[in-house]
C-alpha cells in the first residue's frame, strides 16, 4: 500500500533522516519520508527504515558515506529515486556529504537535484546549537570556531555537540561552569543520599532532577525547576551548608540563574511548538523570525552586564548562521508565502527590504521549474488545531 501510494503521487516526497544511539552501542539510521496522498490530498508521512549502520568508514562510525549507503538502499526498494523532494537533517557535516552523493546519483540517473538548494536543516539541532551555545560558550570566536569542527566533521552526534566543551572544566569541578555548575552540584548532592533525596522531595513536594549531555532542555528544566522551589533548595543549603559551601547560591547568583531562564524560555516554547509530527516547515522561518526579535531585545536589555552578554553573543553567532542559510533554500520563503495568514505580508512586514526580492526570486523559479505543469489538487486538507498553536507568537 505504501509503496503503490510514493510509486503513483505525482508530487515530490521529501525525506528526512537521523542517527540514534540504543543503550546497547548499536546506532541506527531512521529515514522518513512525507508526501501527498495521491488518493486524498492528504499530507501523510512515514518511516521507511529504521537500518543498523555497520560502520563502513571505521569503527564506530556514522559517516555520509556510510549514511548514504543505507539511504540509497531504500530509494532503489521503494523505487522511489525519481521522486526525491528537500532533505531534512542536522547540521553535521556527515549530512553535507550524504546530500552531495545523493546529488551525484540523481545526476547519474539523470535527475536534477542541487545539494545546497534541497538541504533542510533539523530546526530541533540548530536551537539545541544556540542554547548550547549560550550556557557552555564564552565568545561569539569560540562558537564560531566550535561550529566550523561541527560541520567539517563528517560524523553524526546530535546534542553534544557544544556539551563536549565544557569536559574539561568538569575535571576541575562543576562549579567552575558558574551558578548553572553550582545547581548541578545541589541536586548531585541530594541523589547521593536516599535520606535527603526523599527529605527534599517530601518538604518541596519533587525532586530537582538533572542534567545530561545529550539535550539542552534538561538544563533548562533543572534551572526551571530550581527556580521555581527556590525556597525549599536555600533551606537545603542551608541545612547542608557544610557539604555545600563551595556551591552556595548567593542572592546575585540567583538573579542571575532568573536571568537565564528568561533568556531561554522562548527557546523551550519554540522547541515545543517545532517539534512532532504536525510541525511544518513554515513554523521553522516562523520562529527563527520570533528569535531573531528575542536576541535584539537581550542585547539592549543586557547591555550592561559584560557575562550575560558575552552569552547571549555566543548563542547570537550560531543563530545568525543558520538563519542566513536559509536563503539557500527557496523551501522556506515558500513556506511562508503559502502559508495563509502569513504570505507575503508576512515579509515585507518583518524582514529589512533588502531581503524581500531574492526570496520572492527563489519561490517564482523554483514554481516554475518544478510545479508549475502539475495538476492542481481538487480539495484540500483540514487545519488542525496544532497548526494554531504558533498563533501565539505574533511578530509586533
Amino acid at each position: 500500500m505504501l509503496r503503490r501510494k510514493l510509486q503513483s503521487t505525482p508530487w515530490k516526497l521529501h525525506l528526512s533522516a537521523d542517527v540514534w544511539s540504543a543503550p546497547n552501542h548499536k546506532a541506527f539510521l531512521g529515514i522518513c519520508v512525507k508526501f501527498v496522498d495521491p488518493d486524498t490530498k492528504e499530507a501523510l508521512q512515514a518511516l521507511l527504515a529504521l537500518s543498523e549502520l555497520p560502520g563502513l568508514d571505521g569503527p564506530g562510525s556514522h559517516g555520509g558515506a556510510e549514511q548514504w549507503k543505507l539511504l540509497q538502499h531504500v530509494l532503489e526498494d521503494y523505487n522511489i529515486w525519481n521522486k526525491v523532494g528537500f532533505y531534512t537533517g542536522d547540521n553535521h557535516g556527515s549530512n553535507d556529504k550524504l546530500c552531495r552523493l545523493l546529488a551525484n546519483y540523481l545526476q547519474e540517473k539523470g535527475v536534477d537535484w542541487e545539494a545546497k538548494t534541497r538541504r533542510i536543516r533539523c530546526h530541533g539541532h540548530i536551537v539545541n546549537l544556540a542554547v548550547q551555545a549560550f550556557l557552555f560558550i564564552d565568545s561569539k570566536e569560540a562558537a564560531r570556531a566550535a561550529l566550523e569542527h561541527i560541520e567539517d566533521t563528517d560524523e553524526s552526534a546530535f546534542g553534544t555537540d557544544f556539551s563536549e566543551r565544557i569536559k574539561p572544566q568538569r575535571a576541575q569541578g562543576w562549579r567552575r561552569l558558574g551558578p548553572l555548575g553550582k545547581v548541578h552540584n545541589i541536586s548531585i548532592h541530594m541523589r547521593e543520599n536516599d535520606y535527603r533525596w526523599n527529605e527534599f522531595k517530601k518538604r518541596a513536594g519533587r525532586s530537582l532532577g538533572l542534567d545530561n549531555d545529550t539535550r539542552w532542555n534538561s538544563w533548562f528544566l533543572l534551572l526551571d525547576t530550581t527556580l521555581n522551589l527556590q525556597s525549599y533548595v536555600e533551606w537545603y543549603q542551608k541545612k547542608y551548608y557544610q557539604d555545600l559551601r563551595d556551591d552556595y547560591l548567593t542572592p546575585d547568583e540567583w538573579s542571575a540563574l532568573g536571568e537565564t531562564r528568561a533568556f531561554l524560555q522562548p527557546f523551550w516554547k519554540i522547541t515545543q511548538l517545532t517539534e512532532g509530527r504536525y510541525a511544518t516547515l513554515d513554523r521553522s522561518l516562523f520562529t527563527m523570525d520570533v528569535l531573531h526579535k528575542h536576541y535584539t531585545q537581550a542585547f539592549q536589555k543586557h547591555s550592561g552586564n559584560v557575562t550575560l552578554r558575552s552569552c547571549v553573543a555566543a548563542s547570537w553567532a550560531v543563530f545568525d548562521k543558520y538563519y542566513q542559510l536559509t536563503d539557500e533554500s527557496p523551501a522556506y520563503g515558500a513556506a511562508i508565502i503559502l502559508h495563509p495568514s502569513r504570505r507575503v505580508a508576512h515579509i515585507k512586514k518583518n524582514w529589512p527590504k533588502s531581503w524581500h526580492k531574492p526570496v520572492l526570486d527563489g519561490v517564482r523559479k523554483h514554481w516554475k521549474d518544478y510545479y508549475h505543469e502539475l495538476p492542481l489538487p481538487t480539495t484540500t486538507p483540514q487545519l488542525r488545531d496544532e497548526i494554531r498553536r504558533l498563533d501565539e507568537y505574533v511578530l509586533k
